[in-house]
C-alpha cells in the first residue's frame, strides 16, 4: 500500500505540473503537495499496525514469563515439556480433553492447586483413557490444564484450535 501510495502521488504530481503548464493552473502546486502530506493515512495506518504488532509481541512475552513462573511453582519449565509431550496427535487430542476436564472440574481443579498433583484416579473413572496414559502424560496435562484456568489470552489463542 505504501509503494502504491507513493507512485500514484507522485502520478498525481506529475499530471498538475503538467496542466499547471498548459493551462496556468489557478492553484500553485506547493499547496497541492502540502495537502498530499497532511493527508498522510497510509503511512498513519501503516504506524498503527506496526505499533498494535509490537504491543501484541510485548503482551506475548510478559505472558510466557508469567507462564513459566506457573510452572516453575509446578516443579515444570519449557525444556521439561518440550521433552513430555505426546509425540501422536491422538494422544496430544485426549491429554488435552483431560486437562479441560481438570480446568472445567471446580474439584479437580482445586486438588491440583492445592496439591500439586492431579486426582488420577478421579479422571480414570471420567475419561477412556488408561492410568498409565495419564501418568505418563501428567506433566503435560498439568501445563494445559494451568494455561486454560489462566488469564494468558494470547497463550490461550494457540489451544482454541486444538480444544474444538
Amino acid at each position: 500500500l505504501t509503494f502504491a501510495h507513493m507512485i500514484i502521488r507522485r502520478r498525481i504530481i506529475d499530471f498538475i505540473r503538467k496542466e499547471s503548464q498548459r493551462n496556468e493552473f489557478s492553484h500553485p502546486f506547493n499547496s497541492v503537495i502540502e495537502e498530499e502530506e497532511g493527508n498522510g493515512w497510509i503511512e498513519d495506518s501503516e504506524a498503527i499496525k506496526s505499533f498494535t504488532i509490537e504491543q501484541q509481541t510485548v503482551m506475548r512475552r510478559e505472558e510466557i514469563a508469567i507462564y513459566e513462573e506457573m510452572l516453575s511453582s509446578y516443579d515444570l519449565s519449557f525444556e521439561t515439556l518440550v521433552k513430555v509431550s505426546p509425540g501422536h496427535e491422538d494422544s496430544r487430542k485426549s491429554c488435552m480433553q483431560i486437562a479441560l476436564l481438570v480446568a472445567e472440574t471446580d474439584e479437580y481443579l482445586q486438588y491440583l492447586m492445592e496439591k500439586k498433583k492431579l486426582p488420577i484416579k478421579d479422571i480414570e473413572k471420567m475419561v477412556d483413557v488408561s492410568r498409565k496414559t495419564i501418568e505418563r502424560n501428567r506433566k503435560f496435562i498439568i501445563a494445559v490444564a494451568l494455561l486454560i484456568n489462566s488469564e494468558l489470552h494470547y497463550l490461550k489463542d494457540y489451544l482454541k484450535e486444538r480444544l474444538i
